[in-house]
């Protein structure tokens, strides 16, 4: 008998290990918005390149394009995605207003205002006679989705003029599409991603008027976010995710691979390499630090400022260095740097 309970064990000992080695990897949803700004829409476009170390091993990537921060919101709290790409005023809001535990667990984009990178344009009709921020007042101006980091910008500058949030219109719409629409006159304001600032700043009929740096100051733009209970769900898979995450910043970034980085950027936005050739994970680009970090007073100052602005009420602000879990991106680093 005892023989028996021994060999059972020893069954169910080897069917443990066995089961466990042949695990299936975690599905994770991956909320962006813009390419090439949203890194999880390049990341795993293409798994030959050598940066994927745990891609499909120990997790799958599951990137899903949204319109803005603000449909991620909906979407986490609906369990639609499990790492959202959203701005600091979403993030509260799926806090204050969604009533969900979450946490920024990295960066996306920020704009540091030192100088040394892109800060969003904002730029007006001639037509319009928008000089100052005052000039606003009245107008038609193009967002991308309610309380995104593009909308956060418009309210700055709508403050800075004195004006409410309701002074003037916003208009969703997508970002190409802000081209056409300002230089057809159906807005009076739109503010330009990287790649769409040629054709507006080389048009005679449009004007530049401020940019997010003279609106807000520095600021965090697009942080990754995720539910506590998620985190505590697949801390692990998480780690591998965003380890290859931060190689994949880093193959972006250099020169040595510039080349074929412009064919999986041109091959995800279904446009000419020559398009991003000038910027893209450049100097002219939106900030993103190689390591997944961002500053939790660039988070503070956003949210500051969205009180200020009357995009906040008072008492929906919270203290950034609370809601922050930067574990994963230092356990993730400590895999990639060894």
């Amino acid at each position: 008998m005892k023989r028996i309970v021994v060999a059972a064990a020893a069954a169910a000992f080897a069917f443990g290990v066995a089961g466990s080695a042949s695990a299936e990897p975690t599905n994770i949803r991956i909320g962006w918005n813009q390419a090439p700004g949203h890194m999880a829409s390049m990341t795993w476009h293409d798994k030959s390149l050598g940066y994927l170390v745990n891609s499909d091993k120990t997790y799958i990537a599951e990137p899903i394009r949204f319109q803005g921060s603000g449909h991620q919101v909906t979407a986490l709290a609906a369990g639609q995605v499990d790492i959202a790409a959203m701005s600091p005023l979403a993030f509260v809001s799926t806090i204050r207003k969604a009533g969900l535990n979450t946490r920024v667990i990295g960066d996306v984009l920020h704009t540091p205002c030192d100088g040394k990178s892109f800060a969003q344009p904002y730029y007006a009709t001639k037509a319009s006679g928008i000089k100052t921020f005052a000039d606003l007042k009245g107008k038609k101006i193009a967002i991308n989705s309610r309380g995104s980091a593009h909308d956060m910008t418009v309210a700055a500058a709508l403050a800075k003029g004195g004006l409410g949030p309701r002074d003037a219109t916003r208009v969703e719409m997508k970002f190409a599409a802000m081209v056409p629409f300002l230089q057809e006159g159906k807005v009076d304001v739109g503010g330009y991603l990287p790649q769409f600032v040629p054709p507006v700043e080389n048009d005679p009929n449009l004007v530049k008027i401020f940019d997010t740096c003279t609106a807000q100051g520095p600021v965090a733009s697009v942080m990754l976010v995720a539910t506590q209970e998620f985190i505590d769900a697949n801390r692990d898979a998480l780690i591998d995710l965003l380890a290859d995450q931060i190689r994949a910043v880093r193959w972006f970034y250099d020169p040595a691979n510039r080349e074929k980085m412009l064919e999986v950027v041109a091959d995800v936005t279904k446009a000419p390499a020559s398009n991003f050739s000038d910027y893209v994970f450049t100097d002219k680009d939106y900030r993103r630090n190689p390591d997944l970090y961002i500053a939790p007073q660039f988070i503070q100052n956003t949210i500051d400022g969205a009180v200020e602005f009357e995009m906040l009420k008072p008492e929906e602000s919270l203290q950034a260095v609370d809601y922050v879990d930067f574990s994963l991106i230092e356990a993730a680093k400590k895999q990639v740097d060894g």
